[in-house]
């Protein structure tokens, strides 16, 4: 990623999230061409290394913007996890974020439900409140076009994460010069700060981190027989299969009170400096 100082960390950093392909690059260009001319960047035309995250800094309506281009989850030269922490590169010690989580209209499938939960494990389920939906159509033939809504009422996995992101949403297409379009983007971004000045920080993201490192402390633990116990088989069940998820079987039940004891402890302890779990 590109580096930045104080003055770049002073601007809105709107970071695009989403797998390869559904056009994160050509809304970069969109947003591109719309900047003022004294402030547009000389290399509008984007060829990003899929490795890499790759800052634009632009003025539009009087706004100063840094957009960030990232890898794309589902990535045949990266890991999930590789893509992730080059997101989380984006997140500056300093600064105020929000995401843009880009999406092709053609059809939400099981790898667009495991991208979103590798996103809100990632950034922590709160991301939702700083994230707008930015559909694009891709390679969707204009006659099989349908609305935003009648897109999201199609999968009740993309409905639950429509609500979560409050209906925030836009439309980009991204083959055509449409100035209203990023105007009504920035008018999202505009109202999600207005509202009790919303932005992601990088405090937000070391307690979703530290989350994710307990519940591998805890499946460790767990996977391990790392204590021992007995007599409460359902309950561990629930709370290991059903809160953490991971599968419990007969065999987890022999560990069961140790389990729940250890890890209430260290969950207390969490819940003390740090908050909720989950």
């Amino acid at each position: 990623m590109s580096g930045e100082g104080s003055t770049e960390d002073s601007k809105l950093r709107v970071v695009l999230v989403g797998s390869v392909g559904p056009g994160k690059s050509s809304v970069i260009e969109s947003i591109l061409r719309s900047s003022e001319p004294n402030d547009k960047p000389s290399d509008v035309s984007i060829n990003i290394n899929v490795r890499k995250c790759r800052s634009y800094s632009v003025k539009i309506g009087g706004r100063d913007l840094v957009f960030f281009d990232t890898p794309g989850l589902c990535n045949t030269e990266l890991s999930d996890k590789q893509v992730m922490e080059e997101i989380k590169s984006c997140v500056s010690t300093s600064g105020r974020h929000v995401f843009l989580f880009v999406m092709n209209m053609g059809r939400f499938t099981s790898e667009n439900k495991k991208m979103v939960e590798t996103v809100k494990t990632a950034l922590g389920k709160k991301a939702t409140d700083y994230t707008i939906l930015l559909f694009t159509h891709g390679n969707v033939r204009p006659e099989e076009r349908k609305p935003a809504p009648k897109f999201v009422a199609e999968s009740d996995d993309l409905r639950g994460f429509y609500e979560e992101c409050k209906g925030r949403h836009v439309v980009f297409h991204t083959e055509e010069e449409n100035a209203s379009q990023v105007s009504e983007l920035l008018q999202l971004i505009d109202d999600l700060q207005n509202d009790g000045g919303h932005c992601y920080t990088s405090e937000m993201l070391k307690q979703a981190e530290s989350r994710v490192g307990l519940r591998a402390q805890i499946a460790l633990w767990i996977s391990t027989g790392a204590v021992a116990g007995a007599g409460v088989v359902g309950a561990v069940a629930h709370f290991v299969g059903g809160v953490i998820g991971i599968p419990v079987g007969a065999a987890a039940g022999a560990a069961a009170g140790g389990v729940l004891g250890c890890v209430g402890v260290v969950v207390a302890q969490h819940v003390r400096e740090k908050g909720p779990l989950w």
